[in-house]
């Protein structure tokens, strides 16, 4: 859908609100290739860089994830804990490792 509105699309947009609504609601994926779209016909675009990197970071789920929590839930604390993850990961593998050969 968003490939082509802004295939459609003749003109600079003259605010970045179209490319955050496009953010808003269509894809990650699709918003990503709009914002290199956008950002090929007019590398100045500041709005849509930064756009860019925000689009980039919600093609990942554990961000999405994380981002969907309400300020007040701790999420700084939550995201001080995800480094923690991979070795915690290790840990449960080398587990079931060990409990497999027995």
């Amino acid at each position: 859908m968003s490939r082509a509105v802004i295939r459609s699309w003749s003109g600079r947009p003259s605010s970045p609100s179209v490319l955050r609504v496009l953010l808003a609601f269509g894809s990650a994926r699709d918003a990503v290739w709009a914002f290199r779209e956008v950002l090929r016909l007019d590398p100045g675009m500041d709005p849509a860089r930064q756009l860019l990197v925000v689009a980039l970071k919600r093609r990942n789920p554990l961000y999405r994830a994380v981002s969907r929590l309400p300020a007040g839930l701790g999420s700084r604390r939550i995201l001080a804990l995800l480094p923690l993850i991979p070795p915690l990961i290790a840990a449960f593998v080398v587990i079931a490792v060990a409990h497999w050969t027995i």
